[in-house]
């Protein structure tokens, strides 16, 4: 049994079909990479009760609905980019250790919501979907250095990043 098992890399492994629910038996697992696959169905909620998980990758693949709320709040890493994801993003206003959210190329809407405080926030890539615009947190305590992109979305707006050196 691999109850125990911390992370998981399964990208471009060529899978396809669906998650399986079993999946959340891994309860320590901190890592889970299946990026690059024909993976399909709705998002796995299951996943959702993986509390311990630090790196969600499941970008490039073809999960369809919505985003569960409840996504692991000690998430630094999540990549959902190049799905087919679509609704309302659940908000991100609890997750304070985010690094990098890439969700771009889906067709999510509504307003993006950051934490507070995210010193850590470096990548943020969400081109691409019908989001609303501005992107709504009320701080300044962001370094988003390395890549921002919200372009491209269906309604016009602009990202607002007060006291920040942003670099596109």
């Amino acid at each position: 049994r691999l109850t125990q098992l911390t992370h998981l890399y399964l990208d471009t492994n060529s899978m396809s079909g669906t998650v399986p629910a079993r999946l959340a038996r891994l309860t320590q697992l901190t890592h889970l990479y299946l990026s690059y696959n024909s993976l399909s169905g709705t998002f796995p909620v299951e996943l959702s009760i993986l509390t311990q998980l630090t790196q969600l990758a499941l970008g490039q693949n073809r999960f369809s609905g919505t985003l569960p709320y409840g996504l692991s709040p000690s998430l630094q890493l999540l990549m959902l980019h190049s799905n087919h994801l679509s609704g309302s993003l659940p908000g991100f206003k609890n997750h304070n250790s985010l690094n990098a959210l890439t969700l771009f190329g889906n067709n999510i809407g509504g307003r993006l919501q950051l934490p507070q405080h995210a010193p850590n926030l470096k990548v943020l890539v969400v081109h691409r979907n019908r989001l609303s615009c501005p992107v709504e947190y009320n701080s300044s305590s962001y370094s988003l250095s390395v890549q921002v992109s919200v372009l491209d979305n269906y309604k016009t707006g602009a990202l607002i990043a007060p006291g920040n050196h942003l670099s596109a």
